[in-house]
């Protein structure tokens, strides 16, 4: 069951964490990410209450990620969107921001909590050390709404939190995987980096 869960959890958090847009248009639709970790956790939820927490807010979070699905690009020569919503949609973006934050951490919280109860000293401190990197590239995300002011330095800071980004939702999902083997009675990781990602 947790083996399924973490495939779940896998695919959701590779649509939740990574943004590439298209002309505005959300390419990896948040939406459909929360709703597999929220069917993820369904599976799980009555193995640790973080699971439960991050269940509750997995719906929500899908429906106010519909408004994320298209966001006007910014008007020329500023660095605030275009559209009706305009400055507001860079206040959602961080209230939505937070949120996922907080929604993913207990989701890490579950997980970790589960890897001490099996006795998994090794995957409970991969997961601690995950999820602070993920809480550090969320705090590095949100400076950057004050950054991007900054010419040149701006673009640079961008750039450097886009490549932790893509470099950090790999690990995570990497992560993901191995918990999933291993929390299931699967195989060791020694046997999992030379194995296929599932049987």
């Amino acid at each position: 069951m947790i083996r399924e869960a973490c495939r779940r959890f896998t695919w959701g958090l590779l649509l939740i964490l990574l943004d590439f847009r298209l002309g505005g248009f959300d390419l990896l639709p948040d939406v459909i990410g929360w709703l597999l970790l929220y069917s993820g956790l369904s599976l799980v939820r009555e193995e640790k209450d973080a699971f439960q927490k991050a269940g509750r807010m997995a719906i929500p979070m899908a429906l106010l990620s519909l408004v994320t699905l298209y966001n006007p690009p910014a008007e020329p020569g500023t660095v605030w969107p275009a559209g009706p919503l305009g400055v507001w949609s860079i206040l959602l973006g961080i209230v939505y921001l937070v949120l996922t934050l907080w929604t993913v951490y207990q989701l890490f919280q579950g997980i970790m909590g589960m890897a001490e109860a099996q006795g998994n000293r090794d995957l409970e401190e991969e997961i601690r050390t995950r999820g602070l990197q993920y809480v550090g590239l969320q705090i590095a995300t949100l400076a950057a709404f004050g950054v991007v002011f900054i010419p040149v330095l701006g673009v640079v800071y961008l750039l450097g939190v886009l490549f932790g980004s893509v470099v950090l939702t790999v690990l995570i999902l990497r992560t993901m995987i191995r918990s999933g083997r291993e929390l299931d009675g699967g195989r060791t990781e020694v046997e999992f980096e030379g194995g296929d990602l599932y049987e």
